[in-house]
């Protein structure tokens, strides 16, 4: 009997322990709505680079003389940054002027004596000049052109490249320039080959009207004439190439990249110096091409990161780009994202160019709206809810939400100010259960 007493005893115990267990409300962490700002933002990383920049060559082949000026300096517009040695080019000048005079002398003593047969020999030696200089324009058009068929392929290549993400910016300059340059090295010796054509045909001429006519003083006259002009041509090319020896900044600004220190002998196109404009600096940022169809030009932009030392600054979207390209994520994903810049005030932050930061672009904002932390709200049959306890138990509440970000959803309709919203649901809890709010410490 005693025995039996005490199981019955102890199964009222074990039944009353699990029934206060069962029954006893859980204690659970609450937010109340609040009522403040809810904005939806694309966010991005960002790096920093400068809208304007130059990059100063070679305007002739020669040897540059060394370039005293280094990255960071401060450079103005039109200031001297580099200059090529001109000696060779000052002797070529003094030599064509001299060609001149001696020209010119010779016209003024024609009337006084016929040609003589070192006269005939002579135009013949020039004649024979002449056609060796052509042939030698004409090779070096068709080395030209065969540079510049394989420049042009690969600038369209790097063009395409660029496009797809694949090459950095200065891979397709490279290649740009290059295209560049053997594109006017084709049309200067081009030139070269019209003028030694046109030098061979008056050398002919001379050459024939000598040996026909050695009486016809006029005949000689003309062809100093031509000699004459043929060589104020030549010195007018020297002429001009001398105004390049002195190679100034085309802009204000601070020099970036310093691509040649010591004197050297290089050929036109050679980069030497890249000059920026520090007031231009701006932000670069790919967008996904999901998320880019909210941004707009003029919204505003938090930018945000190391670079910032813990400061914040504010931006506008400048620019959107038309096309899209494609791009391998860090975690090796193809993806497609377009190119979006952001313009800021760097005078109190001082960003230097191609350093990171991060970019928030404000698509949408709403003030004053009833505001719940972003996890106290969930998925329930493919639409939102949220839990609220309404005397001492667990109610779940149907919401519509407005706008979100990854802290704060705004709550459009399903909840008021008073309401008693869990904080941070959990799957274990279900409608109907005992609960009550955790005291706040």
């Amino acid at each position: 009997m005693k025995r039996l007493l005490s199981i019955t005893f102890l199964i009222v115990v074990v039944a009353g322990g699990w029934w206060y267990v069962q029954t006893r409300p859980v204690v659970l962490k609450t937010c109340p709505p609040t009522v403040g700002t809810v904005r939806e933002f694309v966010a991005e990383d960002g790096k920093t680079r400068l809208d304007q920049e130059y990059i100063v060559t070679m305007p002739i082949n020669g040897r540059v003389r060394r370039i005293e000026l280094v990255e960071g300096a401060h450079v103005t517009s039109g200031a001297v940054v580099a200059r090529v040695d001109d000696f060779d080019l000052l002797q070529q000048l003094q030599k064509l002027l001299a060609q001149v005079d001696e020209d010119r002398l010779q016209i003024e003593g024609v009337d006084k004596a016929k040609p003589k047969p070192e006269d005939i020999e002579s135009a013949r030696l020039k004649t024979t000049e002449a056609q060796l200089q052509r042939q030698s324009a004409a090779k070096s058009v068709a080395i030209a052109r065969i540079n510049l068929t394989d420049a042009e392929r690969e600038f369209r290549r790097m063009e395409n490249l660029l496009a797809q993400g694949v090459v950095q910016r200065s891979q397709y300059d490279t290649a740009k320039r290059s295209f560049d340059t053997s594109r006017e090295q084709l049309a200067n010796d081009q030139i070269r080959e019209s003028a030694a054509s046109k030098t061979l045909e008056i050398a002919r001429v001379a050459y024939d009207r000598v040996r026909r006519s050695v009486d016809d003083n006029e005949y000689q006259r003309g062809v100093y004439l031509a000699q004459i002009r043929q060589t104020e041509s030549q010195i007018a090319q020297i002429r001009d190439q001398l105004t390049k020896t002195t190679i100034r900044s085309p802009a204000t600004g601070s020099v970036l990249e310093r691509h040649v220190k010591d004197e050297q002998v290089l050929t036109a196109g050679t980069p030497l110096l890249k000059i920026g404009d520090m007031d231009t600096i701006e932000i670069e940022s790919d967008i996904l091409s999901e998320e880019v169809g909210c941004v707009r030009p003029g919204q505003r932009v938090e930018i945000t990161g190391k670079a910032l030392e813990g400061r914040t600054a504010e931006g506008r979207v400048k620019r959107i780009y038309p096309g899209g390209f494609k791009k391998i994520s860090a975690l090796g994903i193809e993806q497609q994202r377009v190119k979006v810049i952001a313009a800021f005030d760097n005078g109190q932050i001082g960003l230097r160019p191609y350093v990171s930061v991060d970019l928030r672009i404000i698509v949408d904002e709403h003030k004053d709206v009833l505001t719940l932390p972003e996890q106290a709200v969930f998925k329930s049959s493919d639409s939102w809810s949220a839990l609220v306890i309404e005397d001492g138990r667990l109610a779940l509440r149907p919401v519509e939400i407005a706008l979100r970000n990854d802290q704060v959803v705004e709550i459009a309709k399903g909840l008021s100010k008073e309401a008693v919203v869990v904080a941070e649901p959990t799957n274990d809890l279900r409608a109907g259960q005992r609960a009550r709010p955790a005291v706040s410490p």
